[in-house]
């Protein structure tokens, strides 16, 4: 049986938070587990010593988290759904008319 490094837990885990990024289907989502893959894969770089993989993440780090914080200001000032308190979704759903029901659907001629 073979014993796993700290350096292998720490590699297997960033490229499970890659497998996680790539899952994602919100952006928000998605730059979170980037964050978290760019932040292990530093420290399996830093760890193996394999430099490039952790130059790279280094690089991407800061990227993902420029662009969360641009995602999260711009749904904060565009009201996107996903950027608001959960009560206040709920609450602007209340508040648009729903028309998927409509009185003139075929099925009620």
């Amino acid at each position: 049986m073979t014993v796993l490094s700290l350096t292998d837990i720490v590699g297997y885990g960033a490229a499970l938070m890659t497998l996680v990024t790539f899952a994602q289907k919100r952006m928000q989502v998605m730059r979170v587990s980037a964050i978290a893959a760019n932040i292990l894969f530093i420290g399996y770089g830093a760890l193996g010593p394999f430099y490039p993989v952790a130059l790279l993440h280094l690089v991407l780090l800061p990227l993902n988290l420029l662009r969360l914080a641009e995602h999260r200001r711009g749904a904060r000032l565009s009201g996107e759904p996903g950027s608001l308190p959960l009560i206040e979704q709920w609450h602007r759903a209340l508040q648009e008319p729903d028309d998927r029901f409509n009185q003139s659907d075929a099925a009620h001629t």
